[in-house]
């Protein structure tokens, strides 16, 4: 009798995953059935779903791998392999807050994918902010989808540092320093102005100025004289020395995202103290009327750097930094100098005066003599000294630390 010998084939690759893949579609069809009948899956069923989903995983990467070699897959993605195939949701619990450095895994975007996307949002963004310069130059962009960026300013009239934040979608932005806390819940509105902003005397109306700004992101309006003189339309407009502070009764719009301001009130606010000439194009200009808050300073932090930080819900803001020197507490310039051949006057000022006939016995002053290149200096509470003739004279007012006003009031006399 002849002996006839018999063998299994074995089966390629191909048909191995083929094979596999259908009895994996047989028993995952068999457990569905069960979870529609019985309202719960069948342990059994489940095992043995698992069972051959790990033998097709195993074919998957092997199918992958340079020459058929086996090749190790990340867990994360094994997980999400698993959760399409079968609806294990547990493999995913364990790596759903993952991000891997080779961007395979994980259910959160890696870092250099979410700088991507930030950028992509912020190049087809509109409303960047404008910097001080020669020419109105383009600044930071607020961070679109990002992190905020933090600007702080020193500004008169208010007492410690002034914060605002960039970022669009705006949501709220807690800052904080030195230990004081304020919540912003509107962007910062800043712009540059396209115009020269001439000299003009403070506390009057400038109605021969016309201010052309670029300021994105606002919609102005102009007003009528109540809501004008009650703080509308408020700006900052950065000097050579620090901020003036203005009002504009008209905003008209005269091309997208700019306007031109007229009939002004000048050096509002003790402002008139960094009133410096006349302002060239591309200064800073500042919306005062919202998206800003004070944080109060202390004497201590006078001519230091100071750091502000500030986050969303989400994440920490990219901080700002500012060298502080308590505008807010500058002293304001004496006024009206007067020489009758015997005494030398003049007028004190306070930003809280509402009128001149107000106690100004508080005020201290220094009084600069020159008389034949020889400068004779005298620091009195008094506003009114009875002195020998001389060639100049320049009263400033002082600060209660010592600082001194930055433009003395000056009266040169002529043959002394």
């Amino acid at each position: 009798m002849t002996h006839i010998e018999t063998k299994m084939a074995t089966p390629t690759f191909s048909e191995d995953f083929a094979a596999t893949f259908a009895a994996f579609r047989r028993a995952n069809d068999e457990r569905l059935d069960e979870i529609e009948k019985k309202a719960a899956a069948d342990p059994l069923l489940d095992a043995k779903v698992d069972r051959i989903n790990k033998r097709l995983e195993t074919l998957s990467v092997s199918l992958s791998a340079p020459g058929g070699a086996p090749a190790a897959e990340p867990e994360s993605k094994t997980a999400w392999s698993r959760f399409i195939r079968t609806g294990d949701e547990a493999a995913l619990g364990e790596f759903k807050s993952l991000s891997t450095a080779d961007g395979q895994g994980g259910f959160v975007a890696p870092v250099e994918t979410e700088n991507r996307i930030d950028a992509v949002r912020r190049d087809a963004g509109t409303g960047s902010a404008w910097i001080a310069g020669p020419t109105p130059i383009a600044g930071p962009p607020p961070s679109y989808a990002g992190a905020a960026q933090l600007l702080a300013f020193d500004l008169p009239d208010r007492a410690g540092i002034t914060v605002g934040a960039l970022l669009d979608p705006f949501e709220p932005v807690t800052v904080r320093w030195n230990g004081r806390e304020a919540t912003l819940d509107a962007p910062v509105r800043i712009g540059a102005t396209l115009s020269d902003l001439p000299a003009r005397p403070p506390h009057l109306r400038d109605r021969g100025t016309v201010l052309e700004v670029r300021l994105p992101g606002l919609a102005l309006a102009s007003l009528e004289d109540d809501a004008f003189l009650a703080g509308g339309n408020r700006f900052a407009v950065e000097t050579a020395t620090g901020w003036e502070i203005i009002a504009a009764r008209d905003a008209v719009l005269s091309a997208p995202q700019t306007y031109r301001l007229s009939h002004l009130l000048r050096g509002l606010d003790g402002s008139d103290a960094f009133m410096d000439g006349d302002v060239p194009p591309g200064a800073r200009i500042l919306w005062l009327v919202a998206g800003l808050v004070t944080l109060s300073g202390a004497d201590d932090w006078r001519g230091s750097t100071v750091e502000v930080l500030g986050k969303t819900d989400r994440r920490e803001a990219r901080p700002a930094e500012l060298v502080w020197t308590d505008r807010n507490g500058w002293p304001l310039s004496p006024v009206h100098p007067r020489w009758n051949g015997a005494a030398l006057s003049w007028t004190g000022r306070d930003s809280s005066f509402t009128d001149w006939t107000e106690d100004a016995s508080h005020l201290r002053y220094r009084v600069r003599l020159v008389r034949g290149g020889v400068t004779e200096t005298i620091d009195t509470a008094l506003t009114a000294l009875s002195v020998q003739p001389f060639d100049r004279a320049e009263i400033v007012q002082l600060a209660p630390d010592g600082r001194e006003s930055l433009f003395p009031a000056a009266l040169n006399v002529t043959g002394g």
